[in-house]
């Protein structure tokens, strides 16, 4: 706390006004001081500010062209009550679909009626002590494939209500209802499941759980793919809505199903017919058959089983007496073991010598050791014949597995030939009834040119903007007479006149700054710049789409646009336009060119340049003027500030001791001033 100080009672001088008009000389320096912070402080924040323009930019060219295409198109069905479409920038060609013959539809298990409501306990519907305490349930996924069991608690105070509760909760998939007494069950995804299974499952303790529920299967109504006919070919989903070629296809109802069920059962017999011609082919090689091609199909399958299942007769009978005579060799006994006993664990060196002609006078002592320790003249002659018969039976029971393979392969391909025909056969006898025969739903897609070009212009827009306020910045004119007001200065001002002269003291703060001269140069080269990895070179530059940089080379390169030269462009090659504006690539990349030849070659879409751009100004301006979360010793601004902080509390103390002086001085000169008049008193009363 400051000392109270009251002085002039013996001079009549207003000391405090003298001490503080002294003291505004004194400040001079430390003014100075205060003013070039407030000067750092501006430029830090005028920094700053720059850098929230740019994210701001930035976040705009990414919502806007990067994760979402510029190239959008405008689907149109024919029959959309049928079947609709959206179109995504990636779509091409035309589609249509010939048919549906099945929507996809869930899973589903519907309980019978049983005597119970929402606030049942489950325990009441268990003889005591019986009622499960967990249970597993599951459905398939968007893929059709069986996720994982999901395990779900309950106790002994579970409602029927709660426990509809906690499996919606779950990740099973599934989704339960109880209504009317009866419980549902419907996996959340449709379609059937892709290995043939159940699409939705539950363990033992669910089985019991829903079968007191009076559902006794937990599929009462199994899933089932959408079937439909695409571009002439027969195919299925798992659901109704999925995406073919950049067409975002919902089908909606089922329309000439009897063509699309032949179209699909005809693609299978034919599918099936190359399967078994193939069967045969490979069978019929492999056994040495010759197959006589002006014979029927089934002439030529009897063939090829014939001698198939005359090889499995043969290799049986070969693995018949090899398993004989193995089993009398087993009567020879090493050790009180048979010989297959000790033959069995042998190492590979010791089989290896039974292979050779050695007899057992031809045995080293170590070799005789890799048998048995006792090993016999007997024993090996005994574990010979074990090996012989052993790889003979080896060989034949491959052969005769082989043989069946291949019987069981030909029977395969036969069943579904003959599967397959029936099904043709009985189309064309009971063709399917459908409610809907129409003309097939063409789905065709074309390019949004009024939408892209509003899209540009207003990316230009913005864009220009953004270049505008930064070239204004560092052109603006910088007042040098208008310094930042002191505090006292301050107090001598209206708030406008305040504000007015800070308008000006903040002026140029940013003139001819390196960093976004050098910026602003580098983002209008990137107009000029050839991306020679757009697929078709005549729109390789932003030039040859109508954007340039503007004639007044002043405006710091902003854009401008020929909508005429744009729309031609969009109109000939929209995806060309979309690469060149927006396409993924590399800083540098080699490119071959029509003619051959090599280029290296900035292959990103201008958009993604300029966000690059932006990033490296960010990022000098970080080092320069910092962030909110950066220490000031991270920044060069904020080293600075620190600097003259230091110095401000040094002169602060300064001050305080010059200010302290001259009180102490006045205070002095008051003493003596008082002294005097009391000796001036002192004589006068001497006269008096």
């Amino acid at each position: 706390m400051a000392a109270m100080r009251i002085g002039g009672l013996a001079s009549g001088m207003d000391i405090d006004t003298l001490v503080e008009k002294l003291m505004v000389a004194e400040r001079m320096p430390m003014d100075k001081l205060e003013q070039q912070k407030q000067i750092y402080e501006w430029q830090r924040d005028a920094y700053r500010d720059v850098n929230k323009k740019m994210t701001t930019l930035d976040n705009y060219i990414a919502d806007n062209f990067i994760l979402k295409s510029l190239n959008t198109k405008t689907a149109t069905s024919s029959n959309s009550d049928l079947v609709s479409a959206v179109a995504t920038g990636t779509a091409s060609g035309s589609l249509t679909i010939e048919g549906v013959s099945q929507l996809a539809k869930a899973a589903r298990g519907i309980g019978e009626q049983v005597n119970a409501t929402s606030s049942t306990k489950l325990s009441s519907l268990f003889e005591s002590g019986k009622m499960p305490k967990m249970f597993t349930l599951n459905a398939i996924d968007t893929q059709g494939k069986l996720g994982e069991a999901v395990s779900i608690g309950i106790d002994e105070n579970t409602t029927v209500g709660e426990l509809i509760t906690k499996i919606n909760g779950s990740n099973a998939g599934v989704s339960a209802i109880f209504e009317n007494g009866r419980l549902s069950l419907t996996a959340k995804n449709t379609g059937k499941e892709v290995n043939g299974g159940a699409a939705m499952t539950t363990d033992e303790n669910g089985s019991e759980l829903f079968a007191k529920l009076g559902l006794s299967k937990v599929v009462t109504e199994a899933g089932q793919n959408a079937m439909f006919q695409v571009n002439g070919i027969a195919t299925e989903r798992t659901t109704n809505a999925f995406s073919i070629n950049g067409y975002n296809i919902t089908l909606k109802s089922i329309f000439n199903e009897g063509a699309t069920l032949t179209k699909a059962a005809q693609d299978s017999l034919d599918f099936t017919k190359k399967r078994l011609d193939s069967t045969l082919k490979t069978l019929a090689s492999t056994y040495n058959v010759t197959l006589d091609e002006s014979g029927t199909l089934e002439e030529q399958i009897s063939i090829v089983r014939t001698k198939i299942e005359s090889k499995i007769s043969e290799h049986g009978k070969s693995v018949e007496n090899a398993t004989e005579l193995l089993t009398e060799a087993n009567k020879l006994l090493v050790d009180g073991k048979t010989a297959e006993e000790v033959y069995k664990p042998l190492s590979k060196e010791a089989k290896a010598i039974l292979d050779t002609d050695m007899g057992y006078s031809e045995l080293s002592d170590d070799q005789k050791a890799m048998f048995t320790s006792t090993l016999t003249e007997d024993d090996f002659n005994a574990l010979k014949e074990v090996h012989t018969h052993t790889a003979v039976l080896e060989a034949a029971s491959v052969k005769l597995k082989n043989a069946e393979a291949a019987k069981t392969s030909l029977d395969t391909s036969e069943t579904n030939y003959k599967t397959a025909e029936k099904t043709v056969e009985d189309l064309k006898n009971t063709p399917p009834t459908t409610t809907v025969t129409t003309g097939a739903v063409t789905m065709t897609s074309s390019v949004n040119v009024d939408e892209i070009i509003n899209k540009v212009k207003e990316f230009v827009a913005t864009y220009n903007g953004f270049i505008k306020d930064l070239t204004d910045q560092t052109k603006q004119a910088k007042y040098r007479d208008f310094k930042p007001l002191t505090a006292l200065q301050k107090k001598e001002m209206e708030t406008k006149e305040i504000e007015q002269w800070e308008e000006r003291a903040k002026s140029g703060l940013l003139k001819s700054d390196s960093i976004l001269t050098s910026g602003l140069s580098s983002l209008r080269g990137l107009v000029y710049q050839t991306n020679h990895a757009v697929t078709n070179q005549k729109y390789n530059a932003l030039f040859t789409i109508g954007i340039g940089t503007s004639k007044d080379y002043n405006s710091g390169g902003t854009l401008e646009i020929d909508e005429t030269k744009l729309r031609k462009a969009l109109e000939e090659d929209p995806d060309a336009v979309v690469q060149l504006l927006t396409m993924s690539g590399e800083k540098s990349a080699t490119v071959t060119k029509a003619d051959g030849t090599t280029v290296q070659s900035d292959t990103r879409g201008f958009m993604r340049k300029i966000r690059d751009e932006m990033d490296a100004m960010e990022k000098k301006i970080d080092e320069r003027a910092g962030r909110g979360s950066m220490a000031d010793t991270q920044y060069t601004l904020g080293k600075y500030l620190r600097n003259v902080n230091q110095s401000l509390d040094a002169w602060q103390d300064k001050l305080t001791a010059i200010e302290s002086r001259y009180w102490k001085q006045f205070g002095a000169m008051e003493s003596m001033i008082n002294k005097a008049n009391s000796q001036s008193a002192s004589l006068m009363s001497q006269y008096y």
